[in-house]
């Protein structure tokens, strides 16, 4: 993972991971009509973290199903966002 921040300023840093948080929501799982595995969590996992340079920064990411990309389009990129410079 590379800072945001410091790759618009070109700088190098280094990323120390703080803690992560994950929503407890439930999911689906189930097999599709040609027997491809489907499991769609819509928890999402927060950890914060902050770069060498001392930008904190925010990364959620969340579970692609197993059958993405070639059976299925349940899938979130990780989003990365910095929360105070």
């Amino acid at each position: 993972m590379i800072c945001p921040k410091c790759k618009e300023m070109s700088l190098n840093s280094t990323i120390l991971v703080g803690y992560t948080i994950k929503t407890l929501m439930g999911n689906i799982s189930s097999n599709d009509e040609k027997g491809n595995f489907h499991y769609h969590d819509t928890n999402i996992s927060t950890t914060r973290c902050e770069c060498s340079n001392g930008h904190k920064l925010e990364v959620k990411n969340s579970v692609s199903c197993p059958s993405y990309p070639n059976n299925c389009d349940y899938h979130k990129d990780s989003v990365i966002k910095v929360i105070e410079n």
